[in-house]
């Protein structure tokens, strides 16, 4: 019980920070003015709760929750599983419009 107690508590940690990422994101991009980026005015989570699930997929895929490693393994781990999400959404984004 203390073992899925505790996985839980990591997979909604994860699941916090990255949508505290997406607000930071978009903070920045809406305060921030660069002259060759276009705004974005009714930018909502939800359109981007797939790219949460893509990652906690491979996070999962690659046993982050499972198995407690070394730093430097572990790190390895959500490196190669956020790089490997990057070219799923961007291959999704690419495809669909």
């Amino acid at each position: 019980m203390q073992k899925f107690f505790l996985k839980s508590l990591l997979i909604v940690c994860d699941i916090l920070w990255l949508v505290i990422v997406f607000f930071i994101a978009f903070y920045i991009r809406q305060n921030i003015e660069f002259d060759g980026l276009p705004e974005f005015s009714n930018l909502v989570l939800k359109d981007f709760l797939f790219v949460i699930f893509v990652i906690l997929l491979l996070f999962y895929y690659e046993k982050i929750y499972d198995f407690r490693f070394d730093f430097w393994q572990d790190t390895l781990k959500i490196f190669k599983s956020l790089i490997v999400a990057f070219f799923i959404v961007l291959s999704i984004l690419a495809l669909t419009k």
